[in-house]
This record gives structure tokens, C-alpha cells and sequence, in this order.
């Protein structure tokens, strides 16, 4: 987990944090990134998903994409949630579901996202159109329920 209480020095990036631990992160963090102070007053961390160009401007960096799940491709070894109607442009979060980096939560949570409006947090990719691996919970938000 990488934050520091109370100063935005830092962005809530946990793996494996119990569910009380990480409300409080995501509080903490929602009021720093709301008056743009600490880390979030110099950039602005959140992109649109409808905007995968300037995603690609920020490969190999942590980021916050907000956008709609248009699409989930569900197949045996991976979930993917679409942003976009064109898998290989738009923005893609990527789920494995067996073996060491595989998704820590329940994946049953991200299949039904379907038309809900989430934020995912990660680490842009270049493949075939902005990607972010998922592997934990506290790597994204449902924010329409």
C-alpha cells in the first residue's frame, strides 16, 4: 500500500488491505484529490476513458481512468472490461483469473459491471490500445451502482 495519512503525499495504490483499512484510504485520498492538494495539486491524475489518446501519453505510469463499462469479454484464463466499442483503440482492464498475478478478489464482482461507471487505477500499458491490470479490489471503484 503506498499512503501517507494525512499530507496527499501519496496515492492509494493497496494490494490486499482489509475492506475497514481501505474505506478509510479511499477517504482520505477522495479529499486530497477533491482540493487538489499533496500529489494531486500538480497533475491531473483522473482521465476519462473516452479519451484513450491522452491515456497513451502517460504509458508506463500510475494512473485513475474513470469511465462506463461498455463490454466484458469473459474467456477461461482472463476477464477483460472494455471501455470502448473497438477493444484494440479504446481503453482495457485486464483480469487474470488463475496463477500467481491472478485477480485476488472475486471476479464474479467485475463480471457484472456491464453498464456501470468505475474508476481503475494502475499502470498504463501499450497492447493494441491503453491497458491496466487488475489484480486487487482496492484497484478500482464502482462509482454508479
Amino acid at each position: 500500500m503506498t499512503y501517507v495519512s494525512g499530507r496527499s503525499l501519496a496515492f492509494r495504490y493497496a494490494i490486499g488491505v482489509e475492506a475497514v483499512g481501505l474505506d478509510e484510504i479511499r477517504k482520505s485520498e477522495n479529499v486530497a484529490l477533491n482540493a487538489k492538494i499533496g500529489l494531486w495539486a500538480a497533475t491531473p491524475p483522473v482521465i476519462d476513458t473516452s479519451k484513450p489518446d491522452d491515456l497513451l501519453q502517460h504509458i508506463g505510469e500510475f494512473i485513475i481512468v474513470t469511465g462506463i463499462v461498455k463490454s466484458i469479454g469473459d474467456r477461461k484464463r482472463r476477464l477483460y472490461l472494455n471501455f470502448g466499442s473497438n477493444w484494440a483503440e479504446d481503453v482495457t482492464a485486464t483480469v487474470l483469473k488463475k496463477g500467481s498475478s491472478a485477480y485476488r478478489c472475486d471476479v464474479a464482482v467485475l463480471q457484472r459491471l456491464e453498464g456501470k461507471r468505475v474508476g481503475i487505477r494502475g499502470i498504463v500499458e501499450d497492447a493494441q490500445g491503453p491497458l491496466i491490470r487488475l489484480i486487487d479490489e482496492a484497484q478500482i471503484d464502482i462509482l454508479g451502482r
